[in-house]
């Protein structure tokens, strides 16, 4: 591993796409180049975040693979989180110690937990998040940002 301050690179930084790594340099990020990365110079990122590129083939465990991660212009990544294989859309929010493994984040969507899930997205029209009930209902007010009680 190379320290950068506090980030950590695995592989070599020239098998990834990272234009602006000065910008999260004191994140605390851990970069697995030894697959592929690129990072849009206006994503924004949290603290303390994983992103994998290498695993293990789970029927020859000897053998390796490795995936992509590509975050897009305007995403989000929130602290503690964790990627792998994935592609997070333009504008889309990564919530606070989410892990995203195998899927693709849509454009201004909202993923949290392990694993992640939609469960918000953002309306262009009426430029508000629109979150979701788990039974996959709409949030009545979201105007505060956070989803009031489904009425009985």
């Amino acid at each position: 591993m190379q320290p950068l301050n506090m980030t950590q690179i695995l592989g070599d930084i020239k098998n990834c796409k990272i234009p602006n790594i000065e910008r999260i340099k004191d994140r605390n990020i851990l970069l697995d180049c030894r697959g592929y990365i690129e990072i849009h110079p206006e994503a924004m990122f949290g603290y303390n975040i994983s992103i994998f590129t290498m695993s293990h083939d789970i029927y020859d465990f000897g053998k390796t693979k490795y995936k992509k991660v590509i975050i897009e212009k305007g995403a989000f990544i929130g602290s503690e989180s964790k990627l792998y294989n994935c592609r997070i859309g333009e504008g889309a929010i990564v919530a606070l110690g989410s892990v995203v493994r195998s899927m693709d984040v849509k454009p201004f969507t909202m993923v949290e937990g392990n694993p992640a899930r939609v469960i918000a997205y953002f309306d262009q029209i009426t430029k508000k998040w629109i979150y979701f009930y788990r039974n996959g209902s709409n949030a009545s007010d979201v105007d505060t940002g956070i989803p009031q009680k489904k009425q009985q």
